[in-house]
């Protein structure tokens, strides 16, 4: 028996599968889920590497969070022929690999049905948070992936430094002149204001 993955990522930057998938492997129980004893079901066990873009909202960076939107389903048979099913709602991740930069926060599967005018059947598909995905009738699954920034990196090196940067930009408007009226004490503050804002520039 040989089974051909009809599994596509609709939003992949890439469609070439030999650069995203090898070593398929396939298990397949049959008579699994047909009163009848027709039908099977088959579970992909492959490793792959996808790639996709996501919208990302910064108004509150470094402290914002993300959304990413995986979208999966067959490109070719419809729910009458691959019905797509996941085993629990959440994805799991005792084996995720932490992210120096980014803390996942949820990472959850959506099954959604749509009617497609080219076809007759509906299509399952797996969908991935915030993902408005509007066709004939597929059947979708979704993944929502929700993450979260860490901040520590830009607070220490550029929202401390800066906020420093600033209260002493500030004080040197403010400090008196010296006796002879000299303002040597303003030129050197704001001269060592200045180089150090230039060295967060290219630090940045």
């Amino acid at each position: 028996m040989k089974y051909f993955n009809f599994l596509v990522l609709y939003n992949s930057e890439k469609m070439d599968r030999r650069s995203t998938e090898a070593l398929m492997n396939a298990i397949v129980e049959t008579g699994y889920w047909r009163k009848d004893g027709k039908g099977a079901a088959v579970q992909l066990m492959f490793p792959a590497i996808y790639k996709l873009s996501c919208r990302m909202n910064v108004r509150f960076f470094p402290y914002d969070q993300q959304n990413c939107s995986f979208i999966i389903s067959s490109w070719t048979h419809d729910s009458a022929t691959i019905n797509y099913h996941y085993e629990r709602p959440t994805v799991n991740l005792l084996n995720f690999a932490q992210n120096d930069e980014w803390t996942v926060i949820s990472f959850n599967f959506e099954r959604i049905e749509q009617q497609f005018k080219c076809c007759k059947n509906p299509w399952t598909m797996l969908y991935a948070h915030l993902v408005y995905f509007f066709k004939l009738f597929e059947l979708f699954f979704s993944l929502f992936l929700v993450i979260q920034r860490k901040p520590l990196y830009y607070i220490v090196n550029l929202v401390l430094p800066t906020s420093i940067i600033t209260v002493v930009a500030v004080t040197g408007f403010f400090t008196p002149s010296s006796s002879s009226s000299e303002r040597d004490e303003k030129l050197y503050l704001g001269i060592n204001t200045l180089m150090t804002m230039m060295l967060m520039l290219l630090m940045v």
